[in-house]
């Protein structure tokens, strides 16, 4: 089975610096991949240039076998992609069901109507429900998005992303400010995603990339040092030096 996402050669420099340096990367369908690398590897750069966000300086990003660099984040949704942000973003405004079903009507092209009421629809609301139950905020569904927890909001955001029906999904540091407790329970929805959607994962709880990945692509300076299964990149010795070396540089 081919690769659900291909990256090769992938550079971004902002003025003299150069971000991310020739990046290759392939993700296998239905697994967790995770994207690691100390403060200033070139992780966040380079999944934005992934995810569309950032235009690529030089490279190529074949998504399910067709080459999508250089496109605008709406276009990725469309053509099968969908991500979450570092920092929050949902309608603290509305209620759950609200935000989801906002995304369900965006899939099916319904959002012209701003009349209406995003989950006025049977079937809209119906697909809100299945997402949300699936992933366990049924019983928040007619709560203010900005009542919720902190873990909560992190939930709520995937969902929102699984409403555009993904099949690659991009998730920015997932866990990133939550508890023990919450952080569990998000890896563990991580992993029971991937019978719908490949997973590229940016993440700095080794705990939780070491325990749901199936591969791990290490960067620093901008450049891949290594890739592989969890347990041979635990013992990797330049991905070591490279944390250590990290931790020196900061301390």
């Amino acid at each position: 089975m081919a690769a659900s996402l291909i990256v090769r050669g992938l550079s971004k420099s902002f003025g003299g610096f150069k971000a991310v340096s020739g990046v290759d990367l392939q993700v296998e369908p239905g697994h967790v991949h995770s994207l690691i690398g100390p403060n200033g590897a070139g992780k966040t750069t380079a999944f934005n240039c992934i995810s569309g966000y950032f235009k690529p300086d030089a490279g190529d990003i074949l998504l399910d076998g067709r080459s999508v660099a250089g496109w605008g984040s709406h276009d990725l949704v469309a053509a099968g992609m969908a991500r979450t942000f570092q920092v929050t973003k949902v309608f603290g405004e509305l209620t759950v069901l609200e935000n989801v079903a906002l995304a369900v009507r965006s899939k099916a092209r319904k959002n012209y109507n701003m009349w209406r009421a995003a989950d006025a629809s049977p079937v809209v609301k119906a697909d809100a429900l299945h997402i949300l139950d699936r992933l366990g905020l049924a019983d928040r569904a007619e709560t203010m998005a900005d009542h919720l927890a902190h873990g909560e909001k992190r939930v709520l955001e995937i969902a929102i992303a699984m409403a555009l029906k993904p099949h690659m999904l991009l998730l920015d540091e997932p866990t990133a400010g939550m508890s023990g407790g919450e952080t569990e329970r998000i890896a563990i929805l991580i992993r029971s995603l991937t019978d719908q959607a490949t997973v590229l994962l940016v993440e700095h709880d080794m705990h939780i990339v070491l325990g749901i990945s199936d591969t791990v692509t290490v960067m620093t300076q901008g450049s891949v040092i290594a890739s592989g299964k969890p347990a041979d990149i635990s013992r990797n010795a330049r991905v070591q030096d490279a944390y250590l070396g990290a931790a020196e540089r900061a301390s």
